[in-house]
């Protein structure tokens, strides 16, 4: 009997197969029986040749074209239509050894034998053939082929759907049917360019006027094409598709090479063949280059991962739609603009200028000049090559390449940072909207150290220095007394010259008594004239004896003059020197008086003689009495002029004797303060050589110091303290605002309370202090993203072309940045100082601006907090007004205050000595004046008495 007699459905294997009459359903015997007739599965719902073909078409759309030659499990079977089949279910068997299927051919001719002996299987069941004569068939669209049996069969015309009318051109290819797995719905499809021409084509699907032209190749859509050798390229609604792989969807878009994506009206990708494909993806896109992305509506990219999204976005070369290739441009937002390779817009109208460039935020600009620049912010504009603007409205400027700097006339050199030249600046803000910056780690502090630094390290420098201004305010506190007990004893030597000019007063009184008894001696001669005038009468002879008196009194009046002369001479050559002349002056005074006292006893000796002569032997002495009486008149008003001239004399010598520089050598030559009168200020005192103190209670010290105002203070050669109560101690140093303090050599400090301390520093701000040497400060209070950019570690951040973030949240800003380990930077030291307690002493990362050689400076930031436990940034004007004192100038400046102010102190006490030594002097001169004249005095008087006797 026929052991093979049905085709039935197998649930077991899901599919058709045929089956011997003896089968039973499921093991079943009986009571069941297998359906006859080539009819639908159990249960399975039938379909329409068109909805079958619909939805066999939107299968291998689905399936990417995926027509394979089995196709398992169908969990909907179409219904077989069998109204033109002239053998239906035909099974024709060769033998024992064979089994054939038939398809749907009329001569039963087989199209493949596969199987022997009973248990042979067919190697296909076909599915609703529908053909139209003898040789043709069509409309074959599905089959079924089992993989588990031993061979793989070709079977021609398996998976060919053809749907409508298509007028069909087969040629020699009877019996070969459609091959290939064309799929046309729709009239006027065509394949590889010859209408309705079946070719070699495999795999081909081409609805509504679609032009395929490739094998596995699919178009949809009028005007849409898949071109020559485009193998599984894609087109729909007029799009082209170019290239293996490709796909192209919407008016006009187009593929260019392999792979290639274009999505969107105008859409246009051109990947570089053999190397990448291309995505675009938006109306009017365009993406060029290998890898290129270009989406939105329209954005162009142009160049090997180049990419642009969002509206107007345009990544190129220049930045402009024409431009050219910019390997690695990206252009996010609206109207953002990458121009160069590797750089990177994103935002709203951002501009990356140049190749490296990176800008992020609103508005944010890096410049076509600023090569490799970094805007970082809304309104973010870098402008300087190599540089970071950080922070919304933030700008940069070019930076200073600082290998030195000067103050005053000392140079500061040998800085870590500055070779080659500064790569770049960092700007945090712009000028007058500067900004902080916080939790800074503690840098590292050493002569190589390009660390930022915080505000504690700053701290702890201020405070040392803090120290050494104290101690120096101690010692100009000692000089300041030191400066007053000279004053006292200024006024000390004020009150001894006082004395003197008491008891010259008391000389000149003791002359004025010496000139009383002379005119007694005059009255007493005048009575000898009468007395010799009686004697006239009884005296007969006498002329020779008169003549003998007359001469022996001319004589007498003559040594006396001559001794008043000579005592008037000797003071005078006494009281213009000084202290040893002084001491000279009294011995010669008492020597003249001693003289003058031995010379009046000789004349009262010679006069009384001559008396007694005369009793005995004048006769006549009329005319020789008038010719005495005339000598003794003459000889009495010269002694009278020379005592007048010995009173000018002394007067002048004391005058003379007060002093003019306060033993200061001007080198023999009488300068401005000579005549004492460099101190016009009340109270003010002014010592040397054009020294002016002009101020009230000022004080001016030195050659060429100059106080001007109230409580001034000027002290050293050239020193200047102008300023209400200002101090400048040292040569040529300025003081001229008002408490300002200038200390060194030379130092200017011309804003209020100013300090400059050291050599050459310059304070010119209200409250600047600038310490060291050379040091400035002029202000109130101031002391003086990209290409082969890599963040290789969790938080790491890479700005800039060629930045390196190694670490775990590092940072690298700008390009060429490089991160390097943190360094723990708990203390250091300097010289011999050490500075620590710093803040911020476990950084958790770093953030680098720059690379060893390549650094930038960080511009525009605020001032950070300076305490112990602060972690802000510090600023260039901070740290100018202490960093640039060491601990060896707090020392050196130390040491040579205290040394002036001990030179100042010892100076004042020998001028205190050689005061008190004047003051002695002066005191002698007075006694020994007094004590001649006394005794000049008591000399006259016994003259005067003895005359009269």
């Amino acid at each position: 009997m026929n052991k093979i007699f049905k085709v039935i459905w197998c649930k077991a294997k899901a599919m058709f197969v045929v089956a011997s009459e003896l089968a039973t359903a499921r093991g079943a015997s009986g009571g069941t029986r297998v359906r006859s007739g080539v009819g639908r599965a159990d249960n399975e719902p039938a379909l329409s040749r068109v909805a079958l073909a619909v939805s066999s078409a939107l299968s291998v759309l689905s399936f990417g074209l995926g027509f394979a030659p089995a196709a398992h499990a169908q969990t909907v079977m179409p219904a077989i239509d069998t109204s033109k089949a002239p053998i239906q279910n035909t099974f024709w068997s060769g033998g024992s050894n064979q089994s054939w299927l038939w398809l749907v051919n009329s001569d039963g001719v087989p199209l493949y034998p596969t199987g022997s002996g009973d248990n042979a299987q067919p190697d296909a069941v076909v599915f609703s053939s529908y053909y139209n004569n003898t040789t043709t068939a069509y409309n074959l669209f599905t089959a079924y082929l089992n993989p588990q049996w031993p061979s793989s069969p070709t079977l021609w015309g398996l998976s060919t759907v053809i749907l409508g009318d298509p007028t069909l051109d087969t040629g020699n290819h009877a019996n070969t049917f459609v091959y290939g797995g064309v799929v046309s719905i729709g009239n006027n499809n065509t394949f590889g360019g010859v209408t309705a021409r079946i070719g070699t084509l495999t795999n081909v699907l081409a609805m509504m006027g679609a032009a395929v032209n490739a094998n596995n190749g699919v178009g949809i859509g009028a005007g849409s094409t898949v071109a020559t050798g485009a193998t599984n390229g894609l087109a729909m609604m007029g799009a082209t598709a170019t290239g293996v792989n490709t796909v192209a969807i919407g008016k006009n878009a187009n593929t260019a090479v392999a792979s290639d994506v274009a999505i969107g009206a105008g859409a246009k990708a051109a990947g570089a063949a053999g190397i990448g494909s291309a995505v675009s993806i938006g109306a009017g896109n365009t993406a060029s280059g290998a890898g290129a992305v270009a989406i939105g509506d329209p954005s162009i990219a142009n160049g090997t991962g180049a990419i642009a999204m969002g509206f107007n976005s345009i990544a190129t070369l220049d930045g402009t739609a024409t431009g050219g290739t910019a390997n690695g441009a990206v252009a996010l937002g609206n109207t953002a603009v990458a121009a160069g390779q590797g750089s990177v817009s994103i935002g709203n109208t951002t501009t990356a200028g140049n190749a490296g460039s990176i800008a992020i935020g609103d508005g944010a600009l890096v410049g076509a000049m600023a090569t490799k620049g970094i805007a970082l912010g809304s309104g973010a504009n870098a402008s300087v090559a190599n540089s970071v603007a950080l922070g919304n409205g933030s700008t940069t400027t070019t930076g200073a390449n600082t290998t030195s700097f000067t103050i005053g006339s000392t140079v500061f050199s040998g800085f870590a940072g500055t070779t080659p030249a500064i790569a770049g600046v960092v700007s945090v803000g712009s000028v007058g909207a500067e900004r902080q910056i916080q939790n800074v780690a503690a840098g590292q502090v050493s002569a190589t150290s390009t660390d930022a630094v915080n505000g504690s390290q700053l701290f702890s420098v201020a405070s040392v220095l803090n120290a050494g201004v104290v101690s120096l305010s101690t010692s100009v506190g000692s000089m300041s007394t030191s400066v007053s007990s000279m004053s006292t004893s200024v006024s000390s030597m004020s009150t001894t010259v006082g004395s003197m000019s008491t008891s010259v007063g008391s000389m000149s009184t003791a002359v004025s008594s010496m000139s009383t008894s002379v005119g007694s001696m005059s009255t007493a001669v005048s009575s000898m004239s009468t007395s010799v005038s009686s004697l006239s009468t009884g005296l007969s002879t006498t002329d020779s004896t008169v003549a003998s008196l007359s001469t022996s009194t001319s004589t007498g009046l003559s040594s006396a003059t001559s001794s008043i002369t000579s005592l008037s001479t000797s003071t005078s050559t006494g009281l213009s020197s000084t202290n040893s002349s002084v001491a000279s002056l009294s011995t010669s005074t008492s020597t003249g008086l001693s003289s003058a006292t031995s010379a009046i006893t000789s004349l009262s000796t010679s006069t009384s003689t001559g008396i007694g002569s005369l009793s005995t032997g004048l006769s006549s002495a009329d005319s020789s009495m008038t010719s005495l009486s005339t000598s003794t008149s003459t000889g009495l008003a010269s002694a009278t002029s020379s005592i007048t001239s010995l009173s000018t004399s002394t007067s002048t010598a004391i005058q003379t004797a007060k002093g003019h520089y306060n033993s200061i050598n001007d080198n023999g030559t009488q300068q401005g303060n000579y005549n004492n009168d460099g101190a016009t200020g009340i109270n003010a005192l002014a010592a040397g050589t054009n020294a002016s103190a002009s101020g009230a209670s000022s004080v001016a010290v030195g050659d060429g110091s100059h106080a001007s105002s109230d409580g001034a203070v000027a002290i050293g050669q050239g020193a200047s303290a102008t300023g209400g109560k200002a101090v400048s101690i040292g040569v040529g140093n300025t003081a001229s605002g008002d408490g300002a303090v200038a200390l060194g050599d030379p130092n200017v400090a011309t804003g209020t309370g100013a300090v400059a301390m050291g050599a050459n520093n310059t304070a010119t701000g209200n409250g600047a202090v600038a310490l060291g040497n050379a040091n400035i400060a002029t202000g109130v209070g101031s002391l003086a993203l990209g290409n082969t950019s890599t963040a290789a570690a969790d938080g790491a951040v890479a700005f800039g072309s060629g930045a390196v973030a190694t670490n775990t949240n590092d940072v690298a800003l700008g390009s060429g940045s490089v991160t390097a380990t943190a360094s723990p930077t708990s203390s250091a030291t300097v010289g011999t100082t050490t500075y620590g307690n710093f803040a911020g002493t476990s950084p958790t990362s770093v953030v680098s601006v720059g690379s060893a050689g390549a650094e930038r400076q960080i511009t525009n930031v605020a001032a950070g907090q300076v305490t112990s436990s602060s972690t802000d940034a510090i600023n260039g004007s901070q740290l100018y007004s202490v960093a640039s004192t060491t601990v060896s100038s707090i020392t050196s400046l130390s040491t040579s205050t205290s040394t002036g102010l001990s030179s100042a102190t010892s100076s004042i006490s020998s001028l205190s000595t050689g005061l008190s030594s004047t003051d002695s002097s002066v005191a002698s001169l007075s006694t020994s004046t007094s004590t001649g004249l006394s005794s000049a005095t008591s000399s006259i008087t016994s003259l005067s008495t003895s005359t009269s006797t």
